[in-house]
Parts: structure tokens; C-alpha cells; sequence
């Protein structure tokens, strides 16, 4: 199937009537904001996507110059201590030394931001230990981040955590399943989302 806005149109009917629903109770619709997504359901009610505009949100946030410079530089920091034996383990010496948890540092997925706060949050809870592996060789001082890194890290860490909170919270299936039954309850309509 090809996904331009008559398709979409023509599957959302053949979809509606397969499962034996009436558009007319519908409240409304929700996609992204493809222009496909627009034109399927321009004849509906449409409500952007939350999840779509609070992702495009970060993203932007997170591509800021000096935000993305400061994780930049934090990516190869930690990819120095995936690819060092030498350094996982004093890293792990000085967790133990420092009375912190025994955990590795976090990659984060560029496509997720989630992980991107993951990455943050952790290497921010293991600062201290990785610190002191970095100061300990010559060549691993230039992994050091600079104080205006561990500033905007700090600051992005404080603002993504109670993000990923919120949007963890509402993505579990067991709250949708709340949502969409007291929302057909109270109205006696369905809302789709269609991302």
C-alpha cells in the first residue's frame, strides 16, 4: 500500500467497517503531522499527535549547538570506555572506592531520546569515578568534560527526566486501556491514534 492521503483514507474506511465502527462516534483522530496523515483525515476531527510534538520538541532542544557539542563530546567519552578494557576497569574500581553502584555507562540511540536522557543520567550518577580514570592517563585527559558541558548536561538531565517519567507513565499499555475506557464511557465515542 502506498501511504499518500487517499490510501490512508481508503484503509481507515475498510478499517472502520471491518471492525464494525461508525466514523459518526468518533471524537477524533490523531496522527503526526504528515501531510498524508492531514489529507486522509481532513474530513475529521484531528489532533496532533502529543507524543509526536513533545518528541519533536526535545529534538529540538537537543539539537541546539552547545546541547549537542556537550553530548557529542560526552559519545566519545563513553565510547572510550566501551572500547577500553583497561578503563572499564578501573572504572569499576573506583565505583567500588567511591561507594557507587557497579554499572556501565550508557550509549545513547540518536533516534531515541529517551536513551539520550538514559546516557545523561547515568554518566551524571558515575561522574566522579569517571573522572578519576580520565585524569589518571595523559591521553584520556582531552575526554574530560568541561565545566560548561557538565552545566548544559546537567540542566538538559533536569529538564528530560521528568519527561521520560511522564511519557514512560503514559505509553504502558495498562494506562491506554484506562484512557480509552473512560474516555469511551464518559462520551459513548471512540478516539483512534494513528501514528
Amino acid at each position: 500500500m502506498d501511504h499518500t492521503g487517499n490510501e490512508l483514507e481508503e484503509a481507515f474506511g475498510d478499517m472502520l467497517e471491518e471492525w464494525n465502527l461508525s466514523e459518526r462516534r468518533l471524537v477524533a483522530i490523531t496522527t503526526d503531522r504528515a501531510s498524508n496523515n492531514v489529507k486522509a483525515f481532513a474530513h475529521l476531527t484531528w489532533m496532533s499527535c502529543f507524543g509526536h510534538n513533545l518528541d519533536l520538541s526535545v529534538n529540538k532542544v537537543l539539537a541546539l549547538e552547545y546541547v549537542s557539542l556537550a553530548l557529542s563530546r560526552l559519545c566519545k567519552t563513553i565510547s572510550a570506555f566501551s572500547t577500553s578494557a583497561k578503563r572499564k576497569r578501573n572504572l569499576t574500581n573506583n565505583q567500588a572506592q567511591l561507594g557507587l553502584p557497579d554499572t556501565t555507562l550508557i550509549q545513547d540511540v540518536s533516534t531515541r531520546w529517551g536513551s539520550t536522557q538514559h546516557m545523561i543520567e547515568r554518566f551524571l550518577q558515575q561522574q566522579k569515578a569517571v573522572l578519576a580514570v580520565l585524569v589518571q592517563g595523559r591521553k584520556s585527559r582531552s575526554l574530560i568534560p568541561t565545566d560548561a558541558d557538565l552545566t548544559t548536561l546537567e540542566v538538559v538531565n533536569e529538564v528530560l527526566a521528568p519527561l521520560q517519567e511522564f511519557t514512560d507513565a503514559l505509553s504502558g499499555e495498562r494506562h491506554f486501556k484506562l484512557l480509552h475506557l473512560l474516555f469511551y464511557h464518559c462520551c459513548g465515542k471512540y478516539s483512534l491514534c494513528w501514528s
